[in-house]
């Protein structure tokens, strides 16, 4: 991430220069106020950055600024990270049958997190009935939940992506596949119970009806 801002300090009268990424800037004793651009590269968490000055010759962190930022993480289950572009596995399900999944949004940074769209898209054989809640605030070092409910609609594989947006400074959309296959040994119980009740009729005894 890349922030840049300006800063303005006051001369405390003793400064002589200041020197950033090596190159030295001199100043007069004076009082009069110092405007600093700079931009600033990090990644995650927190970060602290000292502005080097010198004063007599001798370089001094005069001035330090530190900076909380949010982090995001998925997991499912709690404490089970689902990296950014990774796969979130369901093994075998049931055909026709709604699943619920809850996933756990983690806020590693010292900043609050603002989820503010959680969609499904690119769903195959698989149908995404609901994501609730699709929008919220994770506290500082905190964590909340969100549910998926979908249903498998055919035998065979299934598979869709979650996208989760929020302010995150370098994952600002969170993106995850989830996929799965149908549960062969439901489908046999299934097809062994219609099977079985089909023997049933053909088997079972055929009254007759009385002469008079």
């Amino acid at each position: 991430m890349f922030l840049g801002f300006n800063l303005t300090v006051t001369n405390p009268g003793n400064l002589q220069s200041r020197t950033v990424n090596g190159r030295t800037e001199l100043y007069t004793n004076t009082t009069s106020a110092i405007s600093i651009s700079t931009t600033i590269t990090f990644t995650d968490g927190t970060f602290t950055y000292s502005f080097p000055f010198s004063t007599t010759g001798t370089q001094v962190d005069a001035f330090t600024i530190s900076l909380e930022v949010p982090e995001i993480d998925i997991q499912r289950p709690a404490g089970a990270s689902i990296a950014d572009g990774g796969t979130d596995s369901q093994g075998m399900q049931t055909v026709g049958t709604a699943v619920t999944v809850t996933y756990t949004v983690a806020n590693t940074g010292g900043a609050p997190l603002n989820v503010t769209s959680i969609t499904s898209s690119n769903p195959n054989n698989v149908t995404v009935s609901s994501i609730s809640p699709a929008n919220f605030t994770v506290g500082a070092f905190a964590s909340a939940t969100f549910d998926v409910i979908y249903t498998l609609m055919l035998p065979g594989n299934f598979s869709f992506d979650l996208d989760i947006a929020s302010n995150d400074a370098n994952e600002a959309n969170y993106d995850i596949t989830v996929n799965g296959s149908h549960d062969n040994d439901a489908v046999r119980k299934r097809t062994q119970r219609i099977i079985s009740n089909f023997m049933l009729r053909r088997t079972a005894p055929c009254e007759t009806p009385l002469m008079r």
